[in-house]
């Protein structure tokens, strides 16, 4: 028998996750999971924690219009 001890969530793609109690699913999988991503405007390239690894520290925190807010 499978057992889930414990269920994490990525809102910024990179970023430091957030522990959940539940979780609800869409067509695109976990909802909120990565759905987010820090891009630098002047290359319009998208960071990862690959080049930039300090990302791993950032939290994030849901916001009243379904975004995020770091």
């Amino acid at each position: 028998m499978l057992r889930l001890r414990s269920l994490y969530r990525f809102p910024l793609k990179s970023c430091k996750a957030e522990i959940l109690q539940r979780a609800s699913f869409d067509d695109l999988g976990l909802a909120g999971d990565r759905r987010w991503m820090l891009v630098d405007e002047s290359t319009g390239r998208f960071l990862t924690q690959r080049a930039v690894a300090s990302m791993s520290q950032l939290s994030v925190l849901w916001n009243a219009s379904g975004g995020v807010t770091l």
